[in-house]
């Protein structure tokens, strides 16, 4: 089943999403280098994206003709908004520029979403062939 071969490429991703973050935490990697966000935005849509196609109890509930890009990009947003909304609410803008910030981070997000739907669409058509 392609789920099962997205799902250890999901828990690849989030575990290195994890380790990068925690890493870049701990060595101030978002303050010393502002751009350092964005590729991790691009990481966190791809391991949405991941998450969505590849658990079974998910996937069921989801028809097959709804599995569409449009579908994963709005969900993989609307995770972004709600993160962006909880850095507002705590006081974590790093820089004057937090709506040009909050778009980029929202840009990097539909990119990452984007990434991780083709991929799995690619897994999927491989398994088939």
């Amino acid at each position: 089943m392609p789920e099962r071969f997205t799902f250890v490429f999901f828990i690849l991703a989030f575990l290195l999403f994890f380790v990068v973050n925690i890493l870049a935490h701990v060595f101030s990697l978002y303050w010393v280098y502002p751009w350092f966000d964005t590729p991790m935005h691009v990481l966190g849509g791809a391991v949405i994206a991941l998450a969505l196609h590849s658990m079974p109890s998910i996937v069921a509930r989801i028809p097959r003709e709804r599995r569409t890009l449009v579908v994963t990009v709005l969900v993989v947003l609307s995770m972004g908004v709600l993160w962006e909304v909880f850095q507002y609410g705590v006081g974590y803008q790093r820089e004057a520029g937090y709506i040009f910030d909050t778009v980029a981070d929202l840009t990097g997000d539909a990119l990452g979403a984007l990434i991780g739907f083709y991929f799995v669409r690619t897994l999927e058509t491989l398994h088939r062939s």
